[in-house]
């Protein structure tokens, strides 16, 4: 059922099975939505799906994607890796843009705030579907931390209020920073 789902795919985007590669089949996932609603009983539907995430496991591999953060254009770099992320998983649109929001907000403190640093972002499917992400930077660590997570704090370039609205966003949030440096991980259950 999932093959015939994802060859009808293929023909519409004009591809073939030799030619697929991990770029390729996230695009094809919204032929794939269609189809999969259109001619998959709805009891069977997340069966379907199933396949074609074992199917596309070969194609994708889920490792983490690491995007380096300095300046203003690597922010937009790193929401669209998250777009693509939440895309692959199959998020509603809602959660993706909760997603992409985390990930801007964390890209933006690093540019603001350090030197320098990366995001990380995966995801997985077992035992809950859900997108990890880790922002790791080489600043001088966050003196005042507790004022800022009690929402009492106010920047002088910007309402001070990314942090805050990270762990609001978020499902599970931590955060560490030492004088070397900040690592904030966060999950969003799909």
């Amino acid at each position: 059922m999932a093959q015939g789902v994802l060859s009808r795919a293929l023909r519409e985007c004009k591809l073939t099975s030799e030619s697929l590669n991990g770029t390729s089949l996230i695009g094809l996932y919204p032929k794939l939505e269609v189809g999969i609603k259109l001619f998959v009983e709805p009891s069977l539907q997340d069966r379907v799906w199933g396949e074609l995430d074992a199917l596309a496991a070969d194609h994708h591999p889920n490792t983490p994607t690491i995007v380096p953060i300095s300046q203003d254009r690597d922010i937009a770099e790193a929401r669209g890796h998250a777009r693509l992320l939440c895309e692959r998983m199959r998020a509603r649109p809602v959660l993706t843009e909760r997603i992409v929001t985390i990930v801007s907000e964390l890209a933006r403190n690093i540019v603001n705030y350090t030197p320098g640093g990366q995001i990380e972002m995966s995801s997985e499917r077992v035992p809950r579907a859900k997108v990890k992400i880790r922002a790791t930077d080489r600043g001088s660590g966050i003196g005042n931390l507790e004022e800022i997570l009690s929402g009492r704090y106010r920047s002088r370039t910007g309402l001070g209020k990314g942090i805050t609205g990270v762990k609001r966003l978020s499902d599970a949030f931590d955060i560490q920073t030492t004088p070397s440096g900040t690592r904030v991980e966060v999950e969003v259950s799909l």
